[in-house]
């Protein structure tokens, strides 16, 4: 099983506390109230909801993160799970040019900014950049999550949506100096990261998680701390700036990393390797479900026919999709399900106020009468 992010330690995934501050090693975090704002869960579920994830997880023969951040982290909370570290490989079309040297320099946010990337850092820089506080200009790449900063102001350059594969050629016709990557939580890889690297431009982070072990292991930039003001994190992006000397070093570390840097394809085979050793030790299937493992080995050809991993892991695959689209028409059965007894209810609810409101008038009826029939009698 691959741990692409912190779901199976929090169903609140990032693991901010109401998305405001990183609750890794927090004791005092209040779980139940940050349940209920974030997701909607009454009561604190985090201690049942960590012993189950811990009994699916201890079944898997292996766990694989694509970063050590990822897997101290879940060690922290599961202590005995083997989890090994693959990081991911990405194919990109290699830029030739150099950069071209210009007078003011350009930084720039990419991907889906929101609270937990640092839309309110981005805010503030478009603030003082627009009053010309900056010896900088501010570009975005993608969008926000607040609604003022999705176009542009002065020197501020909102481009908007990108296609993947145009992001290194959209840095570089944009003379991007230096990406920043200020993310108030431990991302598990971030792929933004390599995006920037990709288009040979140096980064700015915080010390959370994968951004800031990437960073520091292979020299691709400058990691701040994690509680770093405006005022702190503007003086470092000018300090950049002004050392042309450490800032080429940073460029030659970001050439030989790419130099080195996995394909897709390189990673596929890691993983290949990975499941052939699993495969080919026999007590890892004592575990599996004896049903399923004997319907795989129906389909399997009889005699005289060779049957490698590789057929084995895409028949465990085929029947893994097939279970995940039956929980797929599941969860929208139950979700129809509940919507219907939404509307029955609302109907029951008009039901019982037409009934209410008609007993009244019956009532009134009745009273009056009774009136007649008794001024009748009289």
């Amino acid at each position: 099983m691959t741990l692409h992010d912190f779901y199976m330690v929090c169903p609140t995934i990032v693991l901010l506390e109401k998305n405001e501050k990183c609750c890794v090693d927090n004791k005092e975090c209040n779980c139940s109230e940050c349940l209920k704002e974030l997701i909607d869960v009454d009561g604190n579920i985090i201690e049942k909801w960590r012993n189950n994830v811990y009994n699916a997880l201890r079944r898997a023969q292996l766990l694989v993160a694509p970063s050590n951040s990822t897997k101290e982290i879940f060690n922290k909370y599961y202590k005995d799970l083997k989890i090994q570290v693959v990081e991911h490989g990405v194919d990109y079309e290699d830029l030739k040019k150099d950069k071209v040297k210009h007078d003011k320099k350009n930084i720039a946010f990419i991907g889906g900014i929101n609270k937990q990337k640092g839309v309110d850092i981005l805010k503030e820089f478009v603030n003082k950049a627009n009053s010309d506080e900056l010896k900088f200009n501010v570009h975005m790449f993608g969008t926000t999550s607040e609604s003022s900063l999705n176009k542009s102001s002065k020197n501020y350059t909102y481009h908007g949506l990108y296609n993947r594969e145009d992001i290194t050629k959209l840095l570089e016709e944009n003379d991007i100096d230096l990406v920043c990557m200020l993310s108030i939580w431990h991302e598990t890889y971030s792929y933004t990261l390599t995006e920037a690297i990709t288009a040979k431009v140096p980064v700015i982070a915080l010390d959370y998680g994968a951004v800031s072990e990437r960073v520091q292991k292979d020299n691709l930039g400058w990691i701040i701390e994690k509680d770093s003001s405006i005022e702190q994190i503007i003086n470092k992006i000018n300090e950049i700036f002004e050392n042309s000397k450490q800032y080429d070093e940073v460029l030659k570390s970001v050439n030989h990393y790419l130099n080195n840097l996995k394909s897709v394809s390189e990673n596929a085979n890691e993983y290949k390797e990975i499941y052939n050793k699993l495969i080919s030790n026999k007590s890892n299937f004592e575990s599996l479900n004896k049903d399923l493992l004997k319907e795989i080995l129906k389909r399997v050809p009889e005699k005289n026919v060779t049957v490698d991993n590789s057929d084995l892991i895409n028949q465990l695959n085929i029947e893994r999709a097939s279970h995940n689209q039956r929980i797929v028409e599941y969860d929208t059965t139950v979700k129809l399900l509940r919507e219907e007894i939404d509307r029955l209810n609302k109907r029951i609810g008009d039901v019982m106020k037409d009934e209410e409101k008609y007993n009244k008038i019956l009532s009134s009826k009745r009273i009056k009468l009774l009136e007649k029939i008794k001024f009748i009698k009289l």
